[in-house]
């Protein structure tokens, strides 16, 4: 604990057991399919407003909860499925690493995992960044005789995260809060995607390799 800060108070123990109840849900959805990540998430912002409880107001979440970014996920999962629903994503991964089938396994991995970072710079949305680009860069992980388990966890990894630009709904929700500029991410963003881009290239496949994937 953290010298000078005291006891926990209620509201604090009210929101640990609420985070806790909702890492357990989100662990059980493994094997319980209808506790999927929205409706863990969903059931969890609900818990923390629900009488007796009251960790968070509805005009506290109203004025804080950052409707930009909520919106933007949303209408970004759409053009995601148009996207494939046209062919596009296919087409633009075909495009781009369509000539790398005979390359060596750790350029091709190398050349998925800076392609998918930059397509998450300019697609603001993790999970359609997942949509867009999981189905191609695996059926191109077959082609190329490399392990599609290792193209899949590093469109994974990278959906997931994002350093260049504060417009995917994570660093979104804290940019409104002036911390940082649009400048500072950019300037310390750029290095640690290439530094990090290099690494998962090198770490993910091996791992798979260790683990039989």
């Amino acid at each position: 604990m953290v010298s000078g800060a005291g006891p926990l108070t209620t509201r604090e123990k009210k929101a640990l057991a609420v985070i806790a109840a909702m890492f357990v849900a989100w662990v059980a959805s493994s094997w319980v399919p209808v506790l999927n990540t929205t409706c863990v998430a969903l059931m969890g912002t609900c818990l923390f407003m629900f009488p007796g409880i009251e960790v968070l107001s509805w005009d506290e979440y109203s004025r804080k909860g950052g409707w930009d970014a909520t919106f933007m996920v949303g209408s970004v999962g759409a053009l995601a499925d148009a996207t494939l629903a046209t062919g596009a994503a296919k087409w633009l991964i075909t495009v781009t690493l369509g000539g790398a089938t005979g390359w060596p396994p750790f350029a091709i991995f190398l050349l998925i995992s800076f392609l998918v970072c930059c397509i998450h710079i300019l697609i603001p949305s993790g999970p359609a960044v997942a949509g867009l680009a999981v189905v191609p860069i695996v059926e191109l992980a077959v082609l190329a005789n490399i392990n599609p388990a290792g193209a899949a966890i590093l469109v994974s990894f990278w959906s997931a995260v994002t350093f260049v630009l504060p417009t995917d709904a994570v660093p979104m929700f804290t940019y409104k809060f002036n911390y940082y500029s649009f400048g500072d991410m950019v300037k310390t963003g750029v290095p640690a995607s290439v530094v990090v881009a290099v690494l998962v290239a090198i770490l993910i496949p091996g791992a798979c390799m260790l683990l039989g994937c």
